[in-house]
C-alpha cells in the first residue's frame, strides 16, 4: 500500500486526511500542534514545524511504506514539499520555481517576462518610497508583503492615507518582513481555480467566487461555488491558471491561481504550488460543483488510473462558506460545536482556537473568529441552513463600541453580497 505525506493536520483539512484513506492510501501525517485531529486518523505520526526541512527529511527516512505524495494546504511547507517529493523520487517542482512563487516581486516578474496579464507591481521600502509612487501614479493601491498568504498585511491604501502606518501595519502583520510590493487596485470579481499537473499535464479542477471585506483590508470573508460564470469563460479561467503557472515554473503537483475578472478581462494575481485552502476545496467544491480534486489526486496515487468524474461540474447544488461575523468584543458565549450534527446540511463549523475570551478586530485569516459552510439545492437553500444554525446558536458578544464602527460596515458589506446570515446577534448594546 502506498501513503500520502501530510504536512499540516488541523482541523480543517481532516476530509483530506480521511479521503485519502477512502482510496486506499496510508496517512502519514505531520503538524506542530502534538493534538492536532489529524494524527487520530494517521497510520504514521510525528510533531514537526512545517517549516522544519530538515526535520521532515530525518522522519521522512524512518517510513517504511512507499510514499506516493506529499500534501500541504498553505505556502508555509512549499519548501518541505519541495524537498520531501525530491526524497522519494516523487515527480516535483524545481527548487527555483518554489522560491519564486514565494516571492511576489519575482513571480510578478516572471508574469511579465511571459505576458501574462497581470497588475504592475512595484517595490516599496518605506512609506516616502510608498508617496512617491501614489503621488507620482494616482489613485488608489494594494500595498502587500513580497511573501506572505492569508491576505495578511494587505492593505488598501491612497494619497492622504496615513502611510506610514499602513507599511508598519503590513510588515507587522507577516512578523517584521521589510520587503513590500504595491500594484495599482482594480476593481473587479475575485475567482479562484484549482488545477493538478500530471506528467507535465494539466488538469483543471474546479473554480469558485469569493468577497473580500471593506478597505482597508482585503480579508476573504465568503465566498461561493459555483461562481455565474459561463463555462466558455471558465475554461479561460483555467487556461490563465495553467499559463501563469508554467510561466513561474510550476507543472507538477496540485496548482491554484486568485484571478480578477474586470471589464477588460481576467489578470492574474498570484498562484502557488498546492490547492486552494481546505475551507473551499474541501468543504464547498466537492458540494456545490462536486467537483473533488483531492479525490481525484488520490484515486490516481493508489491506483495509478485518472477519474474524470470527479473533475467534472455538475452543479446540481450550491455551496457556501463565510468567515462567522462575530463582533469584535467579550465573548459570553460560543456556539458547541457537537450541535452542528444537527445540520447535515453544514459542511463545517471552526472556531479560531486563538479567540482566548474576546474577538479582535480581524483583518487576516489569524485573526478571524471562525469559519461556516453549508449547501444546498440553491443559494437559497444553502443560506437557509447557515440562518437556522445562527438562529440556534447561542453566540454571544458584548461589543467593543471601539470597533462598533468596523463592524458596522462589515455587515453592511456581507449584506450586500448575500453574505449576512453568517453575523451573529451581539450581547448587550448592538455593534
Amino acid at each position: 500500500m502506498g501513503a500520502i505525506y501530510f504536512v499540516g493536520a488541523g482541523p480543517l483539512g481532516l476530509p483530506a486526511l480521511r479521503a485519502a484513506r477512502e482510496c486506499g492510501l496510508a496517512v502519514v501525517a505531520t503538524d506542530r500542534n502534538p493534538d492536532a485531529p489529524g494524527f487520530a486518523l494517521a497510520d504514521r505520526g510525528c510533531v514537526l514545524d512545517g517549516t522544519d526541512v530538515e526535520g521532515h527529511l530525518a522522519f521522512a527516512r524512518t517510513v517504511r511504506e512507499p510514499i506516493a505524495g506529499v500534501v500541504c494546504g498553505a505556502e508555509f511547507g512549499a519548501r518541505t514539499v519541495q524537498r520531501l517529493q525530491a526524497a522519494f523520487g516523487l515527480e516535483t517542482n524545481d527548487a527555483a520555481a518554489i522560491e519564486r512563487v514565494l516571492d511576489k516581486r519575482a513571480m510578478k516578474r516572471a508574469f511579465l517576462a511571459a505576458s501574462v496579464p497581470t497588475p504592475p507591481a512595484h517595490a516599496v521600502r518605506d512609506a516616502g518610497e510608498l508617496a512617491l509612487l501614489l503621488a507620482r501614479e494616482g489613485g488608489d493601491w494594494v500595498l502587500k508583503p513580497a511573501g506572505g498568504s492569508g491576505s495578511r498585511g494587505v492593505r488598501l491604501v491612497g494619497e492622504g492615507d496615513d502611510l506610514a502606518a499602513a507599511v508598519a501595519a503590513s510588515r507587522t502583520a507577516v512578523g517584521g518582513a521589510l520587503a513590500l510590493v504595491a500594484e495599482p487596485y482594480l476593481a473587479g470579481r475575485s475567482i479562484d481555480a484549482n488545477g493538478l499537473f500530471l506528467g507535465g499535464a494539466f488538469h483543471p479542477a474546479g473554480v469558485l467566487e469569493k468577497v473580500a471585506g471593506p478597505a482597508p483590508d482585503f480579508l476573504p470573508v465568503g465566498g461561493w461555488d459555483p461562481p455565474d460564470l459561463p463555462p466558455a469563460e471558465r475554461e479561460t479561467v483555467y487556461a490563465l491558471l495553467e499559463r501563469a503557472c508554467r510561466a513561474v515554473g510550476i507543472a507538477a503537483g496540485p496548482v491554484k491561481g486568485d484571478f480578477l475578472r474586470t471589464d477588460e478581462g481576467y489578470v492574474a494575481l498570484e498562484v502557488a504550488p498546492r490547492f486552494h485552502g481546505d475551507v473551499t476545496t474541501c468543504h464547498t467544491l466537492p458540494y456545490g460543483s462536486r467537483i473533488d480534486p483531492l479525490r481525484f489526486w488520490f484515486r490516481f496515487l493508489a491506483t495509478g488510473e485518472a477519474d474524470p468524474s470527479l473533475l467534472a461540474p455538475r452543479e446540481v447544488a450550491f455551496a457556501t462558506w463565510r468567515v462567522l461575523g462575530l463582533p469584535p468584543g467579550r465573548i459570553e458565549s460560543l456556539a458547541d460545536p457537537r450541535r452542528a450534527a444537527l445540520f447535515p446540511r453544514l459542511t463545517l463549523l471552526w472556531h479560531n482556537p486563538r479567540l482566548a475570551g474576546c474577538v479582535p478586530r480581524y483583518a487576516d485569516t489569524t485573526q478571524i473568529p471562525g469559519y461556516v459552510a453549508a449547501w444546498g439545492e440553491d443559494r437559497a437553500a444553502a443560506e437557509e441552513t447557515i440562518a437556522a444554525w445562527f438562529a440556534s446558536a447561542g453566540y454571544r458578544v458584548t461589543p467593543d463600541p471601539v470597533h462598533a464602527e468596523w463592524f458596522a460596515r462589515l455587515r453592511e458589506h456581507l449584506a450586500a453580497h448575500g453574505l449576512a446570515s453568517a453575523c451573529a446577534p451581539a450581547a448587550g448594546k448592538a455593534a
